[in-house]
């Protein structure tokens, strides 16, 4: 198939009007299971109802992810079930920035077991980190 200059110029101005747009609309966001509950073992997450971690398991973490930014809506449940959530906020994410995200505490059947209030909800926190790093600039050192 032969393309005329004309043609060549449309094309390229229709990939620009739409790649253009969703470049740099985007934030990084990374997932830490950090509760020590034994019976929150696996979680889900979701971002805007689409999720974004399967079966995360405590005391691991997500690589960073790409979220769209402005207001969004994160969930945490079991794992498989999303139809009971566990904690639900919502979050403004601003273009180009880095996030972390940090789930602790414990699930509402164990809540009052602990003598630490910080310990008796499973909560979600989320954290800016203005020029974090997202991967290791030399994959053969540890940053």
């Amino acid at each position: 198939m032969k393309f005329g200059l004309r043609s060549k110029f449309m094309i390229s101005l229709l990939v620009l009007c739409f790649a253009v747009p969703v470049f740099g609309q985007n934030a990084q966001v990374q997932f830490i299971h950090s509760s020590a509950d034994q019976d929150a073992t696996s979680l889900d997450v979701y971002v805007n109802d689409v999720l974004v971690a399967e079966a995360l398991g405590r005391l691991q973490a997500t690589a960073f992810l790409e979220v769209a930014a402005g207001t969004v809506t994160l969930k945490v449940t079991p794992n498989g079930n999303a139809d009971s959530t566990i904690v639900k906020m919502d979050t403004d994410l601003a273009d180009g920035a880095t996030y972390v995200t940090s789930l602790a505490g414990i699930l509402a059947i164990n809540d009052g077991k602990s003598d630490i209030p910080l310990f008796r909800d499973l909560n979600l926190g989320i954290f800016k980190l203005d020029g974090a790093l997202t991967a290791a600039t030399d994959a053969a050192k540890f940053e």
